[in-house]
């Protein structure tokens, strides 16, 4: 049960971390023309500003979910960790994707990344 509820919480530091990089990019602080494009596409009509707005909650919603799924497995929760992952998701899933792709195992992809850490 602790598990559950230190994922939890994982989750919301990890959306924390997915608003905080959609923040920069929409301030100009992060330069990812093409990345805002996708999240935020500009347009005058309130149609694609509501589409957009549900673009960032699914980004930021992702985001939650990919930090709470790699925080699942530890007891201690681990937010600096939960916020990158929350940050960086969409190279996250790439990687894991990309190595799937490669032949590379599930649990060797996990193993390789709690070595990294």
């Amino acid at each position: 049960m602790d598990h559950w509820i230190v994922a939890l919480y994982a989750a919301g530091i990890g959306a924390a971390g997915s608003l905080a990089y959609a923040s920069a990019l929409y301030f100009g602080f992060v330069f990812a023309e093409d990345i805002m494009k996708r999240l935020w596409p500009s347009s005058n009509n309130s149609e694609r500003t509501g589409e957009s707005i549900l673009r960032l909650l699914w980004f930021i919603l992702i985001g939650g979910a990919v930090a709470f799924i790699f925080q699942l497995p530890e007891s201690v929760l681990a937010p600096i960790q939960a916020f990158i992952i929350g940050t960086t998701w969409p190279t996250v899933v790439s990687q894991v994707l990309t190595g799937r792709q490669s032949g590379t195992s599930i649990p060797n992809q996990i193993d390789e990344l709690i070595v990294r850490r």
